[in-house]
């Protein structure tokens, strides 16, 4: 695995902060990893934040095939958070910079769904992993490498909900916990925490 820069994440943040009052940020002092917290009144507002997650995730990419180094992995998403915090909207905001026009949905059954976009000419990939029926760590830790592996393979962006189910956490990921409404703004009705592992 290759050590994860926050760069993307941070790009992100900058975003965010300039469209709306809802964000905060500060370092974690038992990590040291510098984290952002996003307040979230909507489903579009979760659309708009997943969005800018797989821009961000695209450039980072883009960074990549121009140093002509597609051997390193890129970064996976790991999503947190209890049934019903919008895990599965912020992946169809993803879904929507990914250039993928075909419905997406929760895989909580079928465990695992590949998707295919376009983002200006090029071709995009999605595989969208759910780990939340699979409450053995070893069968999540051999789900999670075959889907890892598919995913290097498409060069493609690999979003897992509830990672929490595997036995180690990936290296390289940016880590999405998203909660149920905070007290510090009346109206939130998600909050998002982005840190990097």
């Amino acid at each position: 695995m290759v050590e994860s820069s926050p760069m993307g994440i941070e790009k992100v943040s900058k975003s965010l902060r300039q469209n709306s009052e809802h964000v905060d940020s500060f370092t974690d002092q038992s990590t040291g990893i510098g984290v952002q917290k996003i307040f979230l009144t909507t489903v579009e507002e979760t659309h708009i934040v997943g969005a800018k997650l797989a821009r961000a995730w695209l450039a980072t990419k883009r960074k990549l095939q121009d140093q002509s180094n597609n051997k390193k992995i890129l970064p996976i998403f790991l999503l947190t958070g209890d049934l019903g915090t919008g895990k599965t909207n912020l992946v169809k905001g993803i879904g929507q910079s990914l250039g993928i026009n075909e419905p997406i949905t929760s895989p909580s059954f079928a465990l695992a769904q590949h998707y295919k976009g376009h983002v200006a000419g090029q071709p995009t990939a999605l595989v969208h992993v759910d780990l939340y029926r699979l409450e053995n760590q070893e069968t999540a830790d051999e789900l999670f490498a075959q889907e890892e592996e598919e995913a290097h393979l498409m060069r493609a962006l690999l979003a897992v909900e509830w990672p929490e189910r595997l036995s180690f956490t990936p290296k390289n990921s940016w880590k999405l916990q998203l909660n149920f409404g905070h007290e510090k703004f009346i109206n939130t009705k998600r909050e998002l925490i982005i840190s990097t592992t």
